[in-house]
């Protein structure tokens, strides 16, 4: 992202993932573990993992000040301002 491109909206709740694997099926398995350890302790979970052949971690971003309404005008209010610059919307 260029410095003065400005970031898209995000709703309350925001989960990032990054999984990696040596190969496809171990990525997938990491992914799905993930997954299943967000969905158990929910959005206060906090998750780093590591194996022999996959890992990850998972971030979870609250802003409990966000609403539907407030994102959907942010995210009208990006997307204006990405197509009044010339970029991709």
């Amino acid at each position: 992202m260029a410095e003065n491109e400005q970031r898209a909206p995000v709703r309350r709740y925001e989960i990032r993932v990054s999984v990696s694997g040596d190969d496809w099926p171990s990525a997938v398995r990491q992914l799905r573990e993930m997954a299943d350890h967000v969905e158990e302790h929910g959005p206060t979970c906090e998750l780093v993992s590591g194996g022999y052949r996959s890992g990850g971690y998972v971030m979870i971003l609250h802003d409990p000040d966000q609403s539907h309404d407030g994102y959907a005008q942010q995210l009208q209010d990006w997307l204006a301002n990405r197509r009044r610059e010339g970029g991709r919307a």
